[in-house]
């Protein structure tokens, strides 16, 4: 008892300043500017591509998001609930190199039956059926993002946290001098920008590939020996992160099936406004997966869970209140006259987008370790609901869909904050337990 005393009051002695100073700064850092300039990017394409070509573009962004919350964050909790506790820097996991031979087969497979059938997918989502090219740029770009994100996450998991950020600022610098110069070469399309975002996205995962075998040693990156034990841990993951993807991003998929490219683009550009908060916690999300343990054995989690969570609340409330002021006086200099309708549908779809936002960094990870069957019960039960109402909301008008997302989205966010909240309570009783019982052994031994 006395070395979990000790413990205690060694923590109450340590900031949470310098808690997050070494790992989380770093990686914060760097995801906050790929979301900010992708952002910025959306916006300067806005400019420069007709709403038909940007509902195109939303599509391909949207499947991209879909494919790397179903699959990519799935199996990179898998990596990170099968990997050993001892660090390792001179050979690399099994489990992380079946992990990457996953993620590529199954992005070149599924990439190649989007080739395949582009002309039949084009017609029912796009409403032309010319975008074979498009949809394999999209593969390409998918492939690379989803291995890349394996990379960065062994390399976070040796606190090789520079390497991280800069292999993330890589891909994002290229991804927009890309963009940049095939716009202003006259390459104004959807294509062009999926071929920007192949390109960065694969030379900044071969330079992580360099760095990973220079960092462990080893050569062989991808294999897939141990394959049926990470599909096996992550089964879990898979359902629950591939139905709340799917179905946080049905609007859009109802949208490209019912309305026409353009309406779609609209809606695309007010969600590319409304998910700045939602895009910049889900950046937070990787810097605080490896730390959930951590901060629970030196049980400070719940009272860091609580804290977090005001400061979010606080910074939403007050960030909402001036956008509706600032967006109706000053939205015209955001968006060109085409994208104008576009500005009432993202003040709609913000208050859903604040409060998703709040959920990304530590409940949604902290319940998918713990209890993700609330997401499954969720989701499940929603799904059929939203389905029925995004189609018939499409009908209505954009604003419609508009409204319907947002509150969705806040409704399930009282669901998993509540939850949340108990779970880190518990988590952090469970985690003190465990250090006390080990201490005990260790004295008797």
């Amino acid at each position: 008892m006395f070395s979990v005393q000790n413990s205690r009051s060694q923590v109450r002695g340590v900031s949470l300043r310098l808690l997050l100073k070494k790992d989380i700064v770093l990686v914060v850092v760097s995801k906050a500017v790929n979301g900010t300039t992708t952002l910025a990017l959306n916006l300067y394409a806005v400019h420069y591509l007709v709403p038909a070509e940007f509902g195109a573009l939303t599509l391909c962004t949207t499947f991209l998001v879909l494919l790397d919350g179903m699959i990519g964050a799935a199996l990179d909790l898998a990596v990170v609930k099968l990997r050993p506790l001892e660090r390792s820097t001179s050979h690399g996991s099994p489990i992380e190199q079946a992990a990457i031979g996953l993620k590529t087969l199954g992005c070149i497979g599924f990439g190649m039956l989007l080739v395949i059938f582009a002309p039949q997918l084009g017609t029912l989502l796009l409403h032309r059926g010319d975008v074979r090219r498009l949809f394999l740029a999209w593969s390409i770009a998918a492939t690379a993002v989803l291995t890349m994100r394996s990379t960065q996450l062994a390399l976070q998991i040796r606190e090789r946290y520079k390497s991280f950020a800069c292999i993330e600022l890589l891909n994002t610098s290229l991804r927009i001098a890309l963009v940049i110069w095939m716009i202003h070469r006259g390459y104004r399309s959807s294509l062009s920008i999926m071929t920007s975002y192949a390109i960065g996205s694969s030379v900044a995962l071969l330079v992580g590939l360099v760095t990973l075998i220079r960092t462990t040693g080893m050569r062989v990156w991808w294999r897939i020996r141990g394959a049926a034990l990470v599909l096996g841990s992550a089964r879990n993951a898979l359902v629950t992160y591939g139905l709340s993807a799917l179905v946080s991003r049905l609007d859009i998929l109802v949208l490209a099936v019912m309305a026409s490219p353009a309406q779609l683009g609209l809606y695309g550009s007010a969600m590319t406004l409304a998910s700045v908060p939602e895009i910049a916690a889900t950046y937070l999300a990787p810097a605080f997966l490896p730390r959930i343990e951590a901060y629970c054995r030196m049980g400070v989690f719940t009272r860091f869970f609580t804290r977090l969570h005001m400061l979010m609340y606080t910074a939403m409330a007050a960030g909402y209140g001036v956008l509706l002021w600032f967006v109706p006086r000053f939205g015209g200099h955001i968006l060109p006259l085409k994208y104008a309708p576009a500005l009432a549908v993202t003040l709609v779809l913000l208050p859903g987008t604040l409060a998703t936002a709040s959920i990304f960094p530590l409940s949604l990870n902290l319940l998918m370790l713990r209890n993700s069957r609330i997401f499954i019960y969720f989701d499940l039960l929603m799904s059929p609901v939203l389905l029925v109402a995004f189609t018939l909301g499409s009908r209505r008008g954009i604003l419609t869909v508009a409204a319907v997302t947002a509150v969705f989205r806040i409704l399930k966010t009282l669901i998993v904050q509540s939850a949340g909240r108990r779970a880190a309570v518990h988590a952090q009783i469970e985690s003190q337990t465990k250090a006390e019982n080990n201490a005990a052994r260790t004295r008797m031994a």
